[in-house]
């Protein structure tokens, strides 16, 4: 299993507050293993089989559904994210 980045796009600015610990549940919830949150900043690191794109709209998906909250979420790999 690759660790992957969840970046939420838009989170915690204006009005569209995501409390980390609620994040962290709803994705332990829907069968993501070994989730990390970084503070208040709509980052999360999601242990998961899925990878890019899939898990991005898997994610999507599950924060619409159990947060009501409609928001981009892109993935990226360690070594992505250091490019």
């Amino acid at each position: 299993m690759t660790r992957q980045v969840a970046l939420l796009r838009g989170v915690n600015l204006g009005g569209r507050k995501v409390v980390m610990s609620e994040l962290r549940a709803v994705c332990e919830k829907a069968g993501f293993t070994k989730v990390e949150t970084l503070i208040a900043s709509g980052n999360l690191v999601p242990g998961s089989n899925f990878k890019g794109s899939t898990l991005e709209s898997l994610l999507e998906v599950v924060i619409k559904n159990e947060m009501g909250l409609h928001t981009e979420v892109s993935v990226r790999t360690a070594s992505q994210l250091d490019a």
